[in-house]
């Protein structure tokens, strides 16, 4: 939803009302898919290097499986 000055990641999850602030070093990038900005947002997917985990409340995020 909004990046800062410092390069923290803020990602929200509208549905459940989690978010999390992510260093640039736990994404590995972002993928901008134009034909879904509308009202000046823009849309895409981040690739993380962690995986998200929602717990009642919390979010909590654990180092990927790497496949091989």
């Amino acid at each position: 939803m909004a990046v800062s000055a410092q390069g923290v990641v803020q990602i929200d999850n509208p549905r459940t009302g989690h978010f999390v602030l992510l260093g640039a070093d736990r994404i590995h990038h972002f993928e901008h898919e134009p034909h879904r900005d509308w009202d000046g947002l823009k849309h895409g997917l981040y690739e993380l290097r962690t995986q998200l985990v929602l717990s009642g409340n919390c979010v909590f995020y654990r180092p990927r499986q790497r496949h091989h």
